[in-house]
C-alpha cells in the first residue's frame, strides 16, 4: 500500500500540471483573439501590431516562439485533430491564392482552387477511422501535384518581395499554430482529468500516476 506521503506528492504534481494547462489554455485563447483582431487593421496597422506582439512577449511561452511550442514531446493526433488542423491550412492556402488572383499572379491558382474544392466537397466522419485515412491520402495527393509546389514557390517569392504578404503569412502560420496548440492542450486537461478520476478511485498507485503525468509534462525547449 503506497504511502500518505507518495499520495500526496502525486496529487500535487497533479494539482501543478492542472493549473499550468489551465493557464497555457487561457493564454493561447487570450492571443488567438490579439491576432484575429489584426484582421480589421489596414496593412500598415497590422503590421506594427504583430510587430508590437512579437517585441512584447506575447508570442513566447518560456522564451520558446508559439510556432514551435508542442504540448507533449510525442503526441499523436487524433483523427479530429488532424481533421482540424487540416481543414485549418487549406482555408489558409485558399486565402492565399485568392490574394495571388486579386493581384493578378499565380496562373495556376483556378486549377489548384478547384483541387482543394474536390478535396472539401464532401464531409468526412471523423470518428470513421477509414474515412479519415482515405482523406488523408486525398490529401498528401494534393500536396505532391506539381500544381501545389509551384504554389509553394510563388508563396516564398512573395514572402521574400512583399512585406505586408509577408505579415499576412505571419499571422496565419502563428493563428495555425495557437489553434494545434488549443487542440492539443484540450486533449491533455481530459487526460488530465482522467488521472484525476483514477487517482480518486484508487485505480492506480502513485508510482503509476507519476507515470502518467511524466507523458503528459511538458517538454523541455532549448
Amino acid at each position: 500500500m503506497a504511502d500518505i506521503d507518495q499520495i500526496t506528492a502525486a496529487r500535487a504534481g497533479l494539482e501543478l500540471l492542472v493549473a499550468e494547462n489551465d493557464e497555457l489554455l487561457d493564454r493561447f485563447a487570450n492571443l488567438l483573439a490579439k491576432l484575429e483582431e489584426l484582421e480589421a487593421l489596414s496593412p500598415e496597422e497590422r503590421h506594427s501590431a504583430f510587430r508590437t506582439l512579437a517585441q512584447d512577449g506575447s508570442l513566447t511561452f518560456n522564451g520558446v516562439d508559439v510556432r514551435r511550442f508542442a504540448p507533449t514531446a510525442a503526441q499523436q493526433l487524433t483523427p479530429g485533430q488532424f481533421m482540424r488542423r487540416t481543414h485549418r491550412r487549406l482555408v489558409n492556402t485558399v486565402s492565399m491564392i485568392e490574394q495571388f488572383q486579386e493581384r493578378g499572379t499565380f496562373d495556376e491558382g483556378t486549377a489548384l482552387l478547384a483541387r482543394i474544392g474536390d478535396l472539401t466537397q464532401d464531409l468526412v466522419d471523423e470518428t470513421d477511422t477509414q474515412a479519415v485515412l482515405d482523406f488523408r491520402k486525398r490529401v498528401d495527393a494534393v500536396r505532391n501535384d506539381p500544381l501545389f509546389a509551384a504554389y509553394l514557390a510563388h508563396k516564398q517569392h512573395f514572402i521574400k518581395e512583399d512585406a505586408d504578404f509577408r505579415t499576412d503569412a505571419e499571422i496565419a502560420a502563428t493563428k495555425e499554430s495557437v489553434q494545434d496548440s488549443q487542440d492539443l492542450l484540450e486533449e491533455r486537461g481530459k487526460a488530465l482529468a482522467e488521472l484525476s478520476e483514477d487517482m480518486a478511485s484508487g485505480a492506480i498507485d502513485p508510482e503509476q500516476a507519476a507515470e502518467r503525468m511524466d507523458a503528459l509534462t511538458l517538454p523541455e525547449h532549448e
